[in-house]
């Protein structure tokens, strides 16, 4: 049987988030595989993933960050599809098979996120709706069957649960390393998509729970910190026309940066892994 997904999960401590990932991947999921890259946890994250059968365990002594150490991942995937999923989520029933069914229904689209909580932009779910942990697998199926066969065009998608063609990789190539350690990776991988002519999807009909942050929080990270660096990195990048404080506190429209730019430049646009 031909490998259909590769589930790429970046760890740094937080490993009571980490077993309640894998074990909702293991009860939803089905001709996968798990690659797990950790950058220098110092609990027992690195014992706990060698002990899980058919896993791929990468180990770096030290904090890659998150676009390095996807990529690493992303070099080790054999699947024909790719996500990237954080590990302070909870995969829900037929959510591996709801993405994908979206990729393979149009050939124009590269990349597809779900629906979530504790997000920002088009992906979060309305505040009002009361989603716990312990009634989550229910939820998500009411949801789902409420949703059905919905979703919309999206300007850009979140990187805790997005996925991808492989053959994506080859064509843009994968996460710009210099966003380090964490955030706007996702944004400029969604804008390289884009200009190469592809369209991103979220699937309205797939919820997946974010506990959001986790891996920050365990590592007692002050998020804002390197948020604003990585700001500055992207606006450098993108040739922006805004302060680091407006696209924080404001965001940006991925629309404009399309239009403005237009055309897929290898030279600038391909971040080789």
């Amino acid at each position: 049987m031909t490998l259909t997904l590769s589930i790429v999960i970046l760890t740094r401590n937080g490993l009571p988030f980490t077993k309640m990932c894998v074990e909702s991947i293991q009860k939803h999921t089905t001709n996968y595989e798990l690659i797990f890259v950790d950058n220098g946890s110092s609990d027992s994250t690195v014992s706990y993933l060698n002990s899980l059968p058919h896993t791929v365990v990468i180990s770096n002594e030290e904090n890659r960050g998150f676009a390095a150490g996807n990529n690493q991942g992303f070099r080790q995937a054999q699947g024909e599809y790719i996500v990237m999923l954080n590990n302070d989520t909870l995969v829900t029933p037929d959510w591996s098979q709801l993405l994908i069914k979206w990729l393979e229904k149009d050939s124009s689209l590269c990349m597809v996120g779900p629906r979530s909580n504790n997000l920002s932009a088009e992906q979060q779910i309305s505040t009002e709706e009361n989603v716990q942990v312990t009634t989550l697998d229910s939820f998500a199926i009411d949801w789902s069957k409420h949703y059905a066969n919905h979703g919309f065009y999206g300007r850009k998608l979140i990187g805790h649960c997005m996925l991808f063609r492989r053959s994506l990789l080859e064509q843009i190539g994968g996460l710009d390393e210099r966003f380090y350690p964490a955030s706007y990776e996702d944004d400029d991988f969604c804008l390289r998509a884009r200009l190469y002519g592809k369209k991103l999807w979220i699937a309205n009909d797939v919820f997946i729970y974010h506990f959001g942050h986790a891996t920050f929080l365990a590592n007692s990270i002050r998020y804002r910190d390197y948020s604003w660096d990585n700001a500055r990195r992207f606006i450098e990048k993108w040739q922006l026309p805004i302060s680091v404080h407006q696209l924080e506190t404001q965001g940006y429209e991925p629309n404009d940066i399309v239009e403005r730019i237009g055309v897929f430049d290898p030279q600038w646009h391909i971040e080789p892994m």
